[in-house]
């Protein structure tokens, strides 16, 4: 006959998953309210470069011919217009880009999933099992999410960074290092930090996904799920 009071263990799992799927949703918003916060500061950074740009122009000599002024023109008004589309998008409309959505759509979905599958375990239902192995596929589903996330946000300040270096190079009459690229310098030091983050956030997930595993597995709880296999045994 199955049980109406779930085991201590069963109880403990079910108020974890319950604030894995509220961690979730406030992830989700802080995410949200971090975004605009931001926005704004990133707009008015890159308008404040681009007008040291412009002055700088305008006081150098460049001694390079009306061709070479006109393209380095041409590059300042692009980096402009790049500017003032994110303005238009970010800051006054207030929207997302198309991955933040993604991201803002499947941490819902994982928030849900955890929350069902808490109350699942609290309740003893019979799917309990499969929404839990559900919650932790999605849990690293949105890990992944939110990283391609912050990775295409720093990758549009790094070469927006590196197209001014790059201007103020060319202004002054001389040739871009590759070697000195904003961008190859901040992978080169953000790729082992993020290597070392992602391996120790995704041991302590996958010590979290065995243990949990090995305790759903035992024959005395799965019982207490009406389990058909676990009340033969």
């Amino acid at each position: 006959m199955k049980k109406t009071v779930p085991s201590l263990g069963i109880i403990i799992f079910g108020i974890l998953f319950v604030l894995a799927g509220l961690h979730q949703l406030r992830s989700g918003v802080a995410v949200v309210m971090t975004k605009k916060a931001i926005a704004p500061i990133v707009y008015d950074a890159g308008i404040q470069r681009v007008n040291e740009l412009e002055n700088f122009i305008g006081q150098k000599t460049l001694g390079n011919g009306q061709d070479k002024e006109r393209l380095i023109y041409a590059d300042v008004n692009q980096i402009k217009s790049v500017l003032e589309n994110y303005k238009a998008h970010y800051v006054d409309k207030k929207d997302f880009s198309w991955v933040t959505k993604i991201f803002l759509i499947a941490c819902v979905l994982s928030a849900g999933l955890f929350l069902y599958s808490g109350t699942a375990l609290l309740q003893l239902r019979t799917n309990a099992s499969s929404c839990v192995a559900y919650s932790l596929a999605m849990g690293i589903i949105v890990s992944f999410i939110f990283l391609w996330d912050i990775f295409t946000d720093v990758t549009f300040v790094l070469r927006l960074s590196e197209e001014v270096s790059r201007i103020f190079s060319l202004a002054q009459g001389n040739t871009p290092s590759p070697a000195s690229s904003n961008l190859e310098l901040a992978q080169s030091i953000l790729t082992p930090v993020a290597g070392m983050t992602l391996s120790f956030y995704f041991s302590c997930y996958a010590l979290f996904t065995s243990l949990t595993a090995l305790y759903f597995k035992r024959p005395k709880v799965k019982a207490q799920f009406n389990d058909p296999v676990a009340a033969g045994s």
